[in-house]
């Protein structure tokens, strides 16, 4: 992590999280596109990542006290709740004086902005979809005071006092970019064992109902891929930096047939050619796994893929446009399984129209196959502008910045209910320090670390869906009598999980693996 007293001309800031954060964190590659973008340009930057680094408000406050940037301060929001702390952060500054030009960017803003504006948010700026090339601009402006003619790409739209600036076109040689600023991989490997890079931006298959990356990224070509050799030398900088596993974050990694598979067959080949001993996941659809394609990849190093399943349900593979069946789904689990290459499933347990038996046929399918997950009990989150929100229509209500719905099925919406307010709160806290581990293990668990790990995984996911049958039958029988009594057990089946976690944690940092 790059520390410094000088002055920035710019302060890069993801704000903390507030309160406990039930997920693995990584490295913000946002910034660090955005801090090598200016950095090129000439501008001082200095990053910080308040989420990462589990810091808290008052943290943050003082380290822009201490070097507050000459000409713009830019917060990364991902989230509602980034944004909830950016808000409260940008408040107290503005409350102690603070008059230079603050601007924000990333998903939440993308699709919230004009309602943040709406809310009295005191931002100068928000930057929608990726902001390379636009924060560039509005830095050049606040520097120059005037525009550069050669900021055609740019829009630039005024609500209220804020300025909004789009882009006209997504940037489409993405090889042109820098490579990200990494002043937090040290802490990420340190803390989640995990080095992280996109190769792509976008989505082949860019159909899914309810995903917003071709919004996000829209204004040109729906899947830009790097150069096979652009990729290949940033993970040579990664692997001398010390990470021994790498999570390539794409929407999409593979992309669209010929010449996706072409490129991460050559990804990884270029990779074992370099001499760099290195294993990998990546997020891939159900359609991207053949045999001919994974073979090779498993042998270079592939450890486990992170893989848009989403249901083993027919209708709500077609309800979401995955452009699979379950047929592909049951082939491409036992082409993974035979290779040795592990399963973390995407998964959308419930939506609108779930009824009990399909949530028993998923059940049954998920209790049947070995994937690596801790919930599988999520209903659908309705994002913004996407086509979901827009088929559902006048049933959805909004709550702050959310959107949500009633489940037509009254018995579903029942069971959601008692999961979503009474189980998952009370258990999912035991599983939050499986997020230090986690890819620790999904790329290296061997031995007794590995069979620990498989027992944890498994014993998390007989639990969840065991209450959630449970549930069923007593909705269907239409009596709750003696849930209170079968949720306490839970709660203290999942503290022992915890106890499993803590001590497996504990022999993974202080001793060598078998």
């Amino acid at each position: 992590m790059k520390t410094s007293t000088t002055i920035p001309d710019v302060l890069l800031v993801q704000p903390p999280y507030p309160g406990p954060y039930n997920f693995w964190k990584s490295e913000c590659l946002g910034m660090g596109y955005l801090a090598a973008a200016l950095e090129k340009r000439g501008y001082v930057v200095h990053v910080l990542d308040a989420f990462l680094m589990e810091m808290d408000v008052e943290a943050v406050l003082q380290h822009i006290r201490n070097a507050p940037p000459r000409l713009l301060l830019g917060f990364s929001m991902l989230t509602y709740e980034l944004y909830r702390t950016g808000e409260s952060i940008l408040r107290r500054l503005r409350a102690e004086g603070f008059n230079t030009h603050v601007t924000v960017g990333s998903w939440f803003p993308t699709f919230w902005h004009r309602t943040m504006i709406e809310e009295g948010f005191t931002a100068d700026s928000i930057v929608i979809g990726e902001g390379e090339r636009s924060i560039c601009a509005l830095a050049d402006y606040l520097k120059t005071g005037s525009w550069s003619t050669d900021g055609s790409f740019l829009k630039r739209e005024k609500i209220g006092n804020t300025l909004v600036l789009h882009q006209n076109a997504t940037l489409s040689d993405i090889d042109s970019l820098p490579p990200p600023r990494r002043d937090y991989l040290p802490e990420a490997i340190r803390r989640y064992y995990l080095a992280t890079a996109y190769t792509a931006r976008g989505c082949g298959h860019s159909h899914c109902t309810f995903c917003s990356v071709p919004l996000f990224y829209k204004g040109g070509p729906k899947h830009r891929l790097r150069s096979p050799k652009n990729v290949i030398d940033e993970v040579e900088t990664i692997s001398r930096m010390g990470a021994d596993f790498l999570f390539f974050v794409d929407e999409d990694f593979i992309g669209e047939s010929p010449e996706g598979p072409k490129r991460t067959l050559k990804i990884f080949e270029g990779i074992a050619e370099r001499g760099i001993s290195m294993r990998f996941t990546f997020n891939c659809r159900i359609r991207s796994v053949e045999k001919e394609l994974f073979k090779p990849l498993a042998d270079l190093g592939l450890a486990a893929v992170y893989i848009g399943m989403e249901s083993n349900i027919n209708r709500m593979l077609k309800l979401f446009a995955k452009g699979a069946s379950s047929d592909d789904i049951y082939r491409s689990v036992g082409i993974l399984h035979d290779l040795g290459v592990k399963i973390v499933p995407g998964w959308i347990m419930f939506e609108r129209d779930t009824s009990l038996d399909e949530v028993e046929e998923q059940i049954k399918f998920l209790l049947g196959i070995n994937t690596y997950h801790v919930n599988f009990l999520k209903p659908l989150y309705v994002m913004k502008d996407t086509p979901m929100e827009k088929m559902y229509g006048d049933e959805l209500y909004r709550t702050f910045f959310d959107r949500k719905y009633y489940f037509k099925d009254p018995d579903v919406d029942l069971l959601v209910r008692i999961l979503s307010n009474d189980y998952l709160p009370e258990v999912m806290p035991h599983t939050n320090g499986i997020y230090h581990i986690w890819h620790k293990l999904l790329a290296y668990g061997t031995g007794d670390h590995q069979r620990r790990y498989d027992f944890i995984n498994s014993r998390m996911r007989e639990l969840s869906l065991s209450f959630a049958s449970e549930l069923i039958g007593r909705i269907r029988s239409r009596s709750l009598n003696g849930l209170a009594r079968t949720l306490s057990d839970h709660a203290q089946e999942w503290w022992k999980i915890n106890c499993e976690i803590d001590d497996l944690a504990k022999c993974i940092t202080q001793q060598p693996q078998e």
